[in-house]
């Protein structure tokens, strides 16, 4: 399965891309197929909406997202909630990051 992240990334950027990439080393480190955002759309110069544009895109391709601390207060990650819950894409919320390891590596072992 390919999760993708979604959590707060504008604001207080330089605080939430260290917990982005954190929490994408954590996953793969658990051997989870995970797509971020900040890895989509790495250029600092682009528009909000040009993020948006490449982020969703790269949503479309995941089995599922994986929503990080703060996202609530996010409006592209809120976006991004709504759009896979309509689309029938997998989301899991409020879930520790240890515990989403053990949960997502029980996943990937099912399949």
């Amino acid at each position: 399965m390919t999760w993708y992240l979604s959590g707060p990334l504008s604001g207080d950027y330089k605080r939430n891309k260290a917990a982005m990439l954190s929490a994408t080393t954590r996953l793969r480190a658990a051997g989870l197929t995970i797509v971020s955002p900040l890895e989509v759309s790495p250029d600092e110069t682009l528009t909000w909406e040009e993020h948006m544009r490449l982020d969703i895109a790269a949503l479309m391709r995941c089995d599922g997202i994986i929503m990080l601390s703060g996202w609530p207060q996010s409006r592209g990650a809120v976006i991004e909630r709504e759009l896979a819950e309509k689309l029938g894409i997998r989301v899991i919320v409020g879930v520790d990051l240890d515990e989403l390891c053990r949960m997502l590596t029980g996943l990937q072992s099912n399949r």
